[in-house]
């Protein structure tokens, strides 16, 4: 991981731990992770972690106001997006595949089209 895209949550990361002024020691001690990691997270030399460990980073830094934004860059960082199927009923579950299947072969247009039904839908409820 080296160039600035992959890099958007580790430098997001070290602007946040700076800003809030949380030594990287604190975040060492509270996440249990050593400092080395710290500083390859900020380098963009790891990969972000996942989302459960993003917001406890956002909460030792006093900032749980930023974990939208760190979630939506550590999925940028990582080139992919996570999505917890659990508990989803069966038709979200097969929307879900659908859309990962076919995402290679879908155009613009088509992702707008599909985002368009999703924003009236919610419009809608």
């Amino acid at each position: 991981m080296s160039n600035s895209r992959e890099n958007l949550f580790g430098e997001a990361l070290r602007e946040l731990r700076q800003t809030s002024k949380t030594r990287l020691n604190t975040l060492r001690d509270v996440m249990d992770w050593s400092k080395s990691y710290l500083m390859d997270l900020e380098k963009g030399r790891s990969a972000p972690p996942k989302p459960e460990l993003v917001k406890k980073l956002c909460d030792a830094m006093n900032r749980p106001d930023k974990t939208q934004e760190m979630l939506r860059l550590a999925a940028v960082s990582r080139s992919k997006i996570e999505l917890i199927i659990k508990d989803a009923s069966p038709q979200k579950t097969q929307t879900a595949a659908v859309l990962m299947r076919s995402w290679g072969d879908l155009d613009d247009e088509k992702l707008k089209l599909i985002e368009n039904i999703i924003i009236e839908g919610m419009e809608n409820e």
